[in-house]
């Protein structure tokens, strides 16, 4: 095997367009700080090499809403081209693309609704297509990508009849990748016999992307956040991002000393809450609204919320969902929590 660095380390210089904890890379793309020193700046990340040896022999289970669905197709896409997509974001806060135009037809996996080819309501069509853009047909074993979607939502939208799971598998030359998407919109997971864990991944008999409503489907797991921690063995998961829900941590009940449990009869398993990134319209004092010291059990965690704050408004595509550039420094603060880089 080439033995190239696994991450790169770039000068980052702050920048007046770029809010407090964010610097500008020398290729023009945003980068979190977070406490990092302003001392002699330079940011380093895992490269796709890197995210690939980090995420090899694991897997790596999702469960939230649609802010952690399109941070989960974001990084499956990231897997599958070697690259990270820029989207329109780019256009306004750091300009390396002049024309929208241009613009990675990727930007479809984390914001349909403003793609061309993006029909009004049209779910079904985004099922299909998402899982198409996130599997490849490479014939060598390496770079193979597989992708699955237990998918249905209603017209009109009624979150207890809508679901979307997903199951992607990777092969590369460290070993297997897997990523799992579990959705889970109002603390409430639901999943389908005809999909894993309670069938095999290579099973044809199972509903196709879009069509797995509650009449073409058999639920073998129906249960809240907490229930849904005990499954993750029979998922052969190592890790995983969990959130309640729509509402804000501080709103809902507390899940840290379920985690914390879980944790203590699994140790093999690292469990993290994933908390939400701020509203476009309120992006400022996140802590108002997730604070990890104000937990009542210590867990690990993943702060969307304090990433997003007082973020410009151009990388969000609506009031909830971001676009690019925050994807991609919440999924390269994912891999650091799983592989930290020493």
């Amino acid at each position: 095997m080439n033995q190239k660095p696994l991450f790169d380390t770039v000068p980052c210089t702050l920048n007046r367009r770029m809010p407090n904890q964010w610097c500008m890379d020398v290729s023009g793309t945003p980068r979190y700080l977070g406490n990092t020193s302003f001392d002699n700046l330079a940011v380093r990340r895992y490269n796709h090499q890197g995210i690939e040896k980090c995420l090899a022999n694991k897997t790596i289970v999702f469960i939230g809403d649609s802010r952690v669905r399109y941070q989960f197709l974001h990084l499956a896409g990231f897997l599958k081209r070697n690259r990270f997509m820029k989207c329109q974001d780019y256009d306004i806060s750091t300009n390396p693309v002049h024309n929208s135009s241009t613009l990675d037809d990727d930007c479809y996996l984390i914001d349909q609704k403003h793609h061309a080819s993006m029909k009004a309501n049209d779910w079904k069509s985004f099922y299909e297509e998402s899982t198409k853009m996130t599997e490849s047909g490479h014939t060598e074993s390496n770079g193979q990508q597989y992708s699955l979607c237990d998918c249905f939502r209603s017209v009109p939208f009624i979150a207890t009849t809508t679901y979307e799971n997903r199951f992607i598998k990777r092969k590369t030359a460290y070993g297997e990748v897997n990523l799992i998407y579990l959705q889970n919109f109002v603390d409430l997971v639901r999943m389908n016999i005809e999909y894993p864990p309670f069938s095999s991944f290579w099973s044809e008999q199972r509903c196709k992307p879009g069509e797995c409503s509650a009449s073409n489907r058999t639920d073998a797991f129906t249960g809240n956040t907490g229930n849904a921690l005990w499954l993750l063995p029979s998922l052969n998961a190592t890790h995983s991002f969990v959130s309640q829900g729509w509402g804000n941590l501080s709103h809902t009940d507390d899940i840290s000393c379920a985690i914390k449990d879980f944790e203590h009869h699994h140790p093999e398993i690292a469990v993290y809450l994933i908390s939400h990134p701020r509203r476009r319209t309120d992006r400022s004092s996140p802590s108002v609204f997730f604070d990890e010291d104000k937990l009542e059990c210590k867990v690990k965690s993943l702060d969307r919320t304090m990433m997003s704050k007082d973020v410009p408004l151009e990388w969000y595509w609506d009031d909830l969902h971001v676009l690019s550039i925050m994807n991609e420094e919440f999924n390269h603060q994912l891999i650091e929590n799983i592989c930290p880089i020493m």
